[in-house]
């Protein structure tokens, strides 16, 4: 973004800072004085971020791994040779790098991104069982949708505006023409429950039927939407897909 930002001749717009720098005197300059540079990426894939995991502090040379490790990238591409206790000054640096760069980007990692409902760009909203938030595994791939995972989370949304609201619950999504309870799950869903601020309704499901949908009239919010899919055994599911769309 800075260097798209400088070769348009653009001004930065207000906001949060960019991470980076702009790549222009690399792309102009025949000698550019370009400063040494710390680089720092992570894996995170849980509910909120923490510190170190999964990360590695990078030069041209030191490669600082989960805040421990430390390797010789131009001697040691494999990094196999770890030298942390023969490099304290090195690893003090990029220690204080990523703290420098945690402290920048880490203010709001305790909060939700809503998923806006009800907004005039897109009506409906698709939601789906990826983005649940309260569950260690959520169902993300479609094997865990064929054998109907058993797991529930909720979603956390904003209301856009006042009004009435339609919720179509799906085990798939409406590409399919499949039923709920098609093979291998063989245990008949039989009543399916929506919960979204203080709303809380249930209904019973046809044998045959692609979905459950709701009507609810809501108020501007943020709040959660969790969902559930009910079988005769009384073991339940969240729906793995669910349509919103504000209705005039």
């Amino acid at each position: 973004m800075p260097t798209l930002l400088e070769m348009c001749r653009l001004k930065n717009p207000a906001g949060p800072k960019f991470d980076g720098a702009s790549l222009m005197p690399l792309l102009i300059a025949p000698a550019p004085n370009w400063p040494d540079r710390t680089i720092i990426t992570d894996s995170q894939r849980i509910e909120h971020p923490q510190k170190w995991r999964k990360s590695a502090v990078m030069t041209d040379r030191w490669r600082l791994v989960n805040g421990k490790e430390l390797y010789d990238i131009k001697t040691d591409p494999g990094q196999k040779n770890n030298l942390e206790h023969e490099h304290p000054q090195v690893i003090k640096k990029l220690r204080t790098d990523y703290e420098k760069w945690w402290q920048s980007v880490s203010s709001r990692f305790d909060e939700y991104c809503e998923i806006i409902l009800g907004c005039e760009k897109e009506n409906p909203a698709r939601l789906s069982s990826h983005d649940w938030h309260g569950t260690k595994s959520p169902p993300w791939h479609q094997n865990h949708i064929r054998n109907a995972k058993e797991e529930n989370g909720f979603w956390a949304v904003e209301i856009a505006r006042d009004g009435k609201y339609e919720f179509e619950l799906r085990r798939w999504p409406r590409e399919m023409t499949e039923p709920i309870t098609p093979a291998p799950q063989q245990v008949p869903i039989t009543r399916a429950r929506l919960k979204i601020g203080n709303v809380d309704l249930t209904q019973s499901i046809a044998q045959n039927a692609l979905s459950a949908t709701f009507s609810v009239r809501l108020k501007a919010q943020k709040t959660t939407l969790q969902t559930w899919m009910i079988d005769e055994n009384a073991a339940s599911r969240g729906a793995y897909y669910v349509y919103v769309t504000y209705v005039p």
